[in-house]
């Protein structure tokens, strides 16, 4: 199969107008967390975890089909040591 039929065959598959819907959603979550949340400098574990969820694919509490914007291989140590380091550095 070449890359035409393959894109074509993704294409027909494809719902875009929900995935459009799904991803202002995220967007939309991700913004509310690290504007309301993190960049005042009040966030909590659980607002990581909505962040990290949005980001990667191996996410706690993700299942199969779920929308992120990437599969990438961070540990959730690091994830929170990061998240919460802007976290603290915002509420200077």
């Amino acid at each position: 199969m070449n890359i035409n039929n393959s894109f074509k065959n993704f294409l027909n598959s494809y719902d875009i107008e929900f995935k459009g819907k799904k991803w202002r959603e995220l967007s939309n979550l991700f913004k509310t967390i690290w504007n309301e949340r993190i960049y005042k400098g009040i966030a909590e574990r659980s607002d990581f975890d909505d962040i990290v969820k949005i980001l990667d694919v191996n996410a706690r509490g993700s299942k199969r089909g779920n929308e992120a914007v990437a599969f990438t291989f961070i540990r959730y140590g690091t994830w929170y040591r990061m998240l919460n380091d802007v976290n603290k550095v915002s509420n200077l």
